[in-house]
């Protein structure tokens, strides 16, 4: 059985930290689970972490967020729910009727429902939504000035990123012209934008 709470973190390599507790919420032993945690308390953090008892994944080249996507993964196809606590929209992909994503900083809960009134998209779609809108963080180029509500626009006109490219020579102005111009790039958006839920675990 998978260990009911589990916390994965990015290598020193990697600059981000994410968290994920699966069938609970809010804290552990007085020890609130989220990036905001990790940033605050650095490797002391991890450390304290651990001595609750709490599985840490540290997996060397593999990101946290596709540490959390592979264990959620599995958690459910056994059968269990899972509560994501980031502050990673990114991570809004894995919901579904069993997982949940929480805001570590405001401890807001979105399900399926909820993604979609947040952001104007279905889960399956996040990736869709990212690869256009681009990431400066997570190195996504995107399409240039196309912000949350040009990616709702198109995608809820030409239902997938894929659907956008096929049409793109119907979108005018210079928004058209910048979307046009990110086609060659926008498949390497989306495959940044996906996490990867089959990662090799310890």
């Amino acid at each position: 059985m998978i260990n009911p709470i589990f916390v994965a973190l990015d290598t020193p390599d990697h600059a981000r930290a994410l968290a994920l507790a699966a069938a609970v919420r809010g804290s552990v032993g007085g020890v609130k689970l989220g990036l905001e945690y990790f940033v605050a308390n650095g490797p002391s953090g991890v450390a304290e972490i651990a001595a609750l008892g709490l599985p840490v994944f540290r997996v060397k080249g593999v990101e946290a967020d596709d540490v959390i996507a592979t264990l959620t993964t599995q958690a459910v196809q056994a059968g269990q729910r899972v509560q994501i606590s980031t502050g990673d929209k990114d991570m809004c992909q894995l919901v579904s009727d069993s997982v949940l994503w929480v805001n570590s900083m405001s401890q807001e809960t979105l399900d399926i429902e909820g993604v979609k009134r947040k952001h104007g998209v279905a889960p399956d779609r996040i990736t869709d939504y990212l690869a256009l809108m681009g990431d400066s963080v997570d190195n996504i180029p995107g399409v240039e000035k196309c912000g949350p509500k040009t990616a709702v626009k198109w995608l809820s006109e030409f239902g997938s990123m894929e659907g956008v490219i096929e049409n793109a020579d119907k979108i005018t102005g210079k928004i058209g012209e910048y979307l046009r111009i990110a086609i060659p790039k926008l498949p390497l958006s989306k495959a940044l934008a996906t996490v990867k839920t089959d990662c090799e675990l310890p």
